[in-house]
């Protein structure tokens, strides 16, 4: 019967927490309240209500201090001591709502810490069935969720949230450690371990599962830096915009001309001025030759791409209906966030392409390319946003501590810490995504890896077009070969399917996603299309039906890319390595054709509506922000789930949270103008690039004013000759009116 396997089930949960078991060296006494509690009525009340759970410790550790600490605290439970209540009462129990997937039994964290020498220990247990039978499969899979991500206590990954383990908070004494915990739970496990049939009870309390209270007026090293570091550069910032309204006004006094640059310490300073960052960020004008399209692509992907991290790791949030969750997210439309490569492989085109149509500009021009200096200008831009991200991650257990920490955060704590000083050179991605130090990095990371690729490839295609390009082709043809090879053999998926592992999961990350080899299809489309881009101009060499034909091909591509494999999002779907490996080597090639028709569409002009809104002002602001938008999310969306202390109740609008997206933008406009706008301008400064670049727009506006001056002479000219002239032809007011308007308006301050 059914019931017999729910009842067989609740009973192996409430013995974590039972007491009764034999050590080797003593015997634990039967729970009894003392005599003058049970001559009292209200003491009786308050000693029934918490004897109705016997409380938990390891008293049969083999520590001789942790065994007193918790002979003691079980003492002061049966004595009705306030602090051995508050400990007892602490400890996660049986709740309502098993069969809704309500399996975090979170406890009260702050309670057990208010005791001078609780400790807060959260232990993961898991059900494995040893025989399938309908009865436990039925119940197991409505506790597990039907089993929507699935994970086991020797995988060991702990980076993406699974529906499979059982998370259980226990308040035991300080002098105990997370063996002694883990030994006393599992030998109560043991007597239901020891049958072939039925259930295995696993139970796990990690390294880094128990923690105490800080102590309070301690800060530590790492967050002092981070604070320094921070408080640092806002002092700049502020001294650098008093010294630009000082700049501005000396300017309006007439004691510094207009051309007249400041010296090299003011212009350093000048560099991080609020004021003049964010006129730089607000600007939404482009040049002549930019791809606008791209500006809404990229706003349009980082909210996608934000929207998929803050509904991927928002399931870990206690949820108390968490099956009724993953019945939410099955069906076809979860495709856009299952295929979640194309999202991603969205920004790897774009930098391929961006990457190649500037170069290939700055070679047009006739002007050499520094390969050493491409280097070291995207190091710059990109470094100091995501050190100070890592670094905050690194010490998140010290700005929060909550129970959600244990679950979700720790586990990045801990790769930061021992992995730090990789991410100041982008080789974090080689210790596997379950190990390396803050996994959101990983787009960064291997774009950097193949940035370092990117200009011999641009320089081979100016050079030698044809050659290259055909070489490109069968380097792609023998990526993917090798794609379907390493898929097929490893049985890796390139999608979230129902039902996936989280092992499964972590191998095909290690050797796909964080493999820039297995990243080079989309950003090599990106290369070739930034460079035909460049040579072709807006011009269109197309047809009309031709076209038609090319926007019907994009669209197919688009959509299967997407929706190909949908069966996938259903409960129930079986994995087919044949399948998911032709999947994996169409999947990038077919999404890198629909987005390159696109930009190619809209740049010369055949986009239309999509055009229209992709090319809105508003993106050129937003794609400014861009980058800091997408290092900083995952630390905001950690920090909102790590502050979540009790189980909650699910709603669709529960797993999005519009006061964080408003606080991400927020912190985006913070990181921009304090670190990536002024870290450019010093970058400027130290090659001289920002004297050429005033010089060019001194002489530009010179030229201009010359020419408008000479124009309106002629104007003035052809203006005396009309004196008699009652009505003098109105264009020729307007033209001298509009020129002086723009020699007023070209010269732009210095």
């Amino acid at each position: 019967m059914e019931e017999d396997g729910l009842r067989l089930i609740l009973w192996i949960l409430l013995s974590l927490v039972a007491l009764g078991e034999s050590s080797q060296n003593f015997t634990i006494p039967k729970f009894e309240l003392p005599k003058y509690v049970s001559t009292h009525s209200n003491s009786k009340l308050l000693g029934d209500i918490f004897s109705m759970q016997p409380p938990f410790a390891p008293w049969d550790s083999k520590d001789e201090q942790c065994r007193k600490d918790s002979l003691r605290f079980y003492e002061g439970v049966k004595n009705l001591e306030m602090w051995a209540l508050k400990m007892h009462d602490a400890t996660g129990k049986l709740a309502s709502g098993l069969l809704n997937g309500n399996l975090n039994q979170l406890g009260d964290f702050e309670q057990c810490l208010s005791v001078t020498k609780g400790q807060y220990c959260l232990a993961r247990a898991y059900l494995e069935p040893l025989a399938s039978t309908t009865d436990d499969d039925n119940v197991l899979d409505l506790m597990h969720s039907h089993k929507m991500v699935q994970s086991t206590a020797f995988d060991g990954v702990r980076f993406f949230p699974s529906f499979s383990a059982i998370s259980w908070a226990f308040c035991v004494p300080s002098s105990c450690s997370h063996r002694e915990v883990q030994s006393s739970l599992r030998r109560l496990a043991r007597r239901y371990n020891a049958t072939t049939e039925g259930l295995r009870l696993h139970v796990q309390v990690d390294s880094d599962g128990c923690v105490v209270r800080n102590k309070e007026g301690i800060i530590r090293k790492g967050p002092l830096i981070t604070m320094s570091i921070v408080l640092l550069v806002v002092a700049f910032a502020i001294f650098g915009t008093l010294a630009d309204a000082k700049l501005k006004r000396d300017r309006l006094e007439g004691k510094i001309s207009d051309g007249q640059l400041p010296p090299a310490k003011q212009r350093f300073l000048l560099a991080f001025s609020l004021s003049r960052n964010t006129g730089d960020l607000m600007k939404t004008d482009t040049a002549f030759d930019d791809i606008n399209c791209l500006h809404g692509i990229r706003a349009v992907f980082s909210l996608i791409i934000y929207l998929i991290h803050r509904g991927v790791f928002g399931l870990f949030i206690p949820f108390t209906n968490r099956t009724e969750l993953a019945e939410d997210f099955e069906g076809a439309w979860t495709m856009i966030f299952r295929a979640f490569l194309n999202n991603v492989d969205t920004f790897v085109v774009l930098s391929g392409l961006l990457t190649s149509y500037y170069t290939i500009k700055k070679l047009q021009s006739g002007k050499k390319i520094s390969v050493l200096m491409m280097y070291l200008t995207r190091y710059v831009k990109f470094t100091p946003i995501f050190v100070i991200t890592v670094m905050l991650v690194k010490d998140m257990d010290y700005w929060i501590q909550s129970p959600q920490v244990i679950r979700v955060a720790q586990h990045f704590v801990n790769g930061c810490k021992n992995g730090f000083w990789k991410s100041f050179i982008y080789m974090n991605n080689f210790d596997g995504m379950d190990h390396m130090c803050y996994p959101p990095s990983h787009q960064l990371v291997t774009d950097m890896q193949m940035y370092l690729a990117a200009p011999f490839i641009i320089l081979a295609m100016y050079k030698n077009p044809r050659l290259t390009t055909a070489a490109l082709t069968g380097v792609l043809a023998v990526l993917g070969v090798l794609r379907y090879v390493v898929i097929h053999k490893w049985h890796l998926s390139t999608f979230i399917y129902h039902g996936i592992s989280l092992s499964q999961m972590v191998d095909a990350a290690d050797r796909m996603y964080l493999n820039p080899l297995h990243r080079m299809t989309p950003y090599l489309a990106g290369i070739m299309l930034g460079y035909f881009l460049r040579v072709t101009g807006r011009r269109s060499l197309l047809r009309k039906d031709q076209m038609y034909a090319g926007w019907a091909v994009a669209l197919i591509c688009g959509y299967y890319s997407f929706f190909g494999p949908s069966e996938i999002a259903e409960r129930g779907y079986k994995y087919q390595p044949h399948d998911s490996a032709v999947f994996g080597v169409l999947q990038p090639v077919l999404w890198s054709i629909c987005l390159c028709w696109c930009i190619y569409a809209c740049y010369t002009g055949y986009g239309g509506m999509l055009n229209s809104f992709l090319s809105w002002k508003g993106f050129v602001v937003f794609s400014k922000l861009s980058y800091a938008f997408y290092m900083v999310q995952i630390l905001l969306i950690f920090g909102g789930i790590a502050s979540i202390r009790t189980p909650q109740y699910y709603k669709m609008n529960s797993v999005f949270d519009l006061n964080e997206l408003f606080l991400l933008v927020v912190c985006s406009v913070a990181l921009t103008l304090l670190f990536l706008l002024p870290l450019a301008h010093v970058l400027a400064l130290a090659t001289g690039a920002d004297l050429r670049e005033a010089e060019e727009r001194l002489a530009s506006s010179r030229r201009f004013q010359a020419r408008s001056y000479s124009y309106s002479v002629v104007e003035s000219r052809h203006l005396r000759n009309l004196e008699g002239v009652k009505h003098p032809p109105s264009n020729l007011r307007f033209r001298e009116g509009f020129l002086g308007f723009l020699a007023d308006h070209d010269t732009r301050k210095i």
